[in-house]
């Protein structure tokens, strides 16, 4: 049985930081697009560095981040989801007995959007404008009647569940207010959204997560509001078939969007690089909760490499026209990776299994420095899934039994030497 145990007070902590960095990064977007509105023939580099933390644009720090806040409001929903197992078996109601599962899928869903661009490009697939708005309506339907039929006795989380369903709603309507305002504009090349919407938008998505995470957070605290660590305990092998069923889902709409081949420009993300990007800030996550001594170094190298497969600076590294330290940046990604290797080669894990997979990892994260283009995100995620494996099942299951192989070979010499002095061969 795998075990996981995070202290309230930590979760809560989490919290109050994402709703700090939501509130800098909507403040940063702000600050960018007013210097970009008032000075538009800004440098590459400026306009590069600057555009970073602007949340209206795609493929920047900003935009990854808020793909992984939903990817971390997904996560702890599945961390819900696995301490109500009881309860969510119930017969009553069962029609809306999964809700937190839904949830889960619904907000990888909308992490994979956020980075990936998928709404934008729906026309590229044949598939009608009105069918995502009609799916979130389904949705958020869904999750209010889940919010009444089980969650009533905790009036916290139904709240904050209802502010974030509102806010989410509200989304639709501000773009299509927005595009109201481009179609009286004749649609000019040279029209510019106004600020205020442009933040009233962005700061609604970011509510909205932090909504639904700080509702699952205080609903987890107060229903265990007598221990300070709440514990989740559930089969290896349920954690092992999550990662892989999530990712293959995720690689098959990443299939499918490069066959199709959508336009996409630089105002459009990237889907390919969610892929690592989630899966190393996956791996970022469970690091910090393992209880080592290193786990803030391991979550402060992890995140900064999903970051850099986030906002698509890797492909970043090696233009010419853009004035950025990439010596620099080079040097501390071959740093961070040879440090996180070498704590699995020789640290507390010392498995020769795990030690190939973290081998076979940072050669794919070097591959960055040669090649930073064609399929090395796949090759990053490939080899982060398979190391987040061995670390997750491998290790966790088979230590037992190495121990008895060990055990077992010992006193097999042991005898085979006890008989070769009892019966030499002169």
């Amino acid at each position: 049985m795998f075990t996981v145990s995070v202290r309230a007070r930590g979760l809560l902590r989490f919290l109050y930081a994402n709703a700090l960095l939501c509130l800098l990064f909507l403040l940063s977007t702000a600050i960018v697009l007013q210097t970009f509105y008032k000075s538009p023939g800004i440098a590459d580099d400026r306009a590069y560095l600057l555009g970073q933390f602007a949340l209206s644009h795609e493929n920047t720090v900003a935009t990854w981040y808020s793909a992984m806040l939903l990817l971390a409001t997904a996560l702890v929903g599945l961390l819900v989801y696995w301490a109500e197992t009881t309860q969510a078996r119930s017969k009553t109601h069962g029609f809306f007995s999964h809700g937190w599962l839904f949830i889960v899928c619904a907000f990888l869903l909308m992490s994979f959007d956020e980075m990936g661009s998928m709404h934008e490009n729906i026309g590229n697939f044949s598939i009608p404008n009105a069918v995502i708005p009609l799916c979130g309506a389904i949705g958020i339907l869904y999750i209010l009647s889940f919010a009444w039929f089980f969650l009533r006795r905790s009036l916290v989380a139904v709240i904050f569940l209802s502010i974030g369903c509102c806010l989410f709603i509200s989304i639709p309507i501000q773009e299509h207010f927005e595009m109201s305002m481009w179609r009286e504009a004749g649609f000019s090349s040279t029209w510019q959204r106004p600020i205020r919407f442009i933040l009233m938008e962005e700061g609604a998505e970011l509510l909205a997560s932090l909504s639904f995470l700080a509702g699952m957070i205080y609903y987890l605290v107060s229903r265990h509001s007598r221990s300070p660590v709440i514990t989740f305990r559930q089969r290896p092998t349920r954690i092992f078939s999550f990662v892989i069923s999530l990712f293959l889902v995720a690689s098959i709409l990443c299939l499918i969007i490069q066959l199709k081949r959508p336009p996409l420009d630089a105002h459009s993300g990237d889907a390919l690089n969610w892929l690592p990007s989630s899966i190393l800030m996956l791996m970022a996550f469970y690091g910090i909760i393992k209880g080592k001594k290193t786990r803030m170094l391991h979550f402060i190298i992890l995140t900064g490499l999903s970051c850099t497969f986030g906002s698509d600076f890797y492909t970043v590294l090696h233009w010419q026209d853009v004035a950025i330290a990439t010596h620099g940046v080079a040097l501390m990604m071959i740093a961070g990776v040879a440090y996180i290797l070498y704590s699995y080669v020789v640290g507390e894990q010392r498995n020769i299994i795990v030690a190939i997979a973290a081998l076979l990892w940072a050669v794919s994260v070097f591959t960055l420095l040669i090649y930073p283009n064609g399929l090395v995100p796949v090759f990053v995620f490939v080899s982060s899934v398979l190391l987040f494996c061995c670390d997750l099942i491998f290790v966790k299951n088979m230590r037992p039994l190495i121990s008895s192989w060990r055990t077992s070979l010992r006193h097999f010499f042991l005898m085979v030497t006890v008989i070769g002095k009892r019966h030499p061969n002169h």
